[in-house]
């Protein structure tokens, strides 16, 4: 999966959008199973459709807007009155991750290196902080949401995943300041809550894995949910800063 999430971002256009369509869709696929228990048809419709608006959005923002608002209240209110928060829940989580990688990706200059910059500072901050909070273990981070998680773990993962971006960026010749370090440490952070979240998200329905996408890894949820709001956080950021929101990220 890793070739394969590497080989749609160097060639980018419609296999980038297919592809992250594809997962974006089995992570709300997922979450409905968890929280409802299953999509009704109409709601895999107009999911599926949201998620083509955001992958390729037509030439009249303010109609696609109003379109995928349509959408998105169709598929709440189908869900049963008590689960009706977790279903349009559902759809803002798929439909980030999508937006945001399609968004950071279009970029002309920085849409390649800033994808790549995030999938390492995601990859290294799980990697750094599964081996530094099995080497030091000590008090932890949030024993009721996740047990295994410490904050030992926690800082390693952020330190990880700080000086992996900052290499990233210097292998591919962009230069590195502080602000990109603080930045990868910021999105490193953000990593982690979306773990914890989709943790909590799971225990709240008694649930161990999202699902078994991937035998002996769980679902898509499971093995993507820090790198959605590593993505959610870092759009949010570069349009905060710049109309293209790689840019945005990288340039300072």
């Amino acid at each position: 999966m890793v070739a394969a999430a590497a080989a749609v971002t160097v060639f980018g256009g419609w296999a980038f959008k297919l592809f992250w369509t594809v997962a974006a869709f089995a992570c709300a696929y997922e979450w409905f199973l968890i929280s409802a228990g299953g999509f009704t048809p109409l709601q895999y419709v107009a999911v599926l459709v949201s998620l083509l608006l955001v992958a390729e959005p037509p030439p009249y923002p303010l109609a696609s807007a109003a379109v995928m608002l349509g959408l998105l209240l169709l598929t709440t209110f189908l869900g049963a009155p008590q689960k009706r928060i977790w279903a349009g829940a559902g759809v803002v989580y798929a439909c980030g991750l999508l937006f945001g990688l399609v968004a950071l990706r279009g970029s002309t200059d920085y849409g390649l290196i800033v994808v790549f910059w995030l999938f390492a500072i995601v990859w290294a901050s799980d990697i750094a902080a599964y081996f530094t909070g099995r080497a030091i273990g000590g008090p932890k981070l949030m024993p009721r949401v996740s047990p295994k998680k410490t904050w030992s773990g926690f800082l390693g993962g952020t330190a990880g995943g700080a000086l992996a971006g900052t290499l990233t960026l210097l292998a591919a010749g962009q230069g590195a300041g502080w602000q990109h370090m603080a930045l990868a440490a910021a999105l490193s952070v953000a990593s982690a809550a979306g773990d914890l979240l989709e943790s909590a998200f799971k225990r709240h329905f008694g649930v161990k894995d999202s699902g078994r996408f991937i035998p002996g890894h769980g679902g898509a949820l499971d093995r993507l949910d820090g790198f959605i709001a590593a993505v959610i956080c870092a759009v949010i950021i570069g349009y905060a800063r710049n109309g293209d929101p790689a840019r945005g990220l990288l340039a300072w």
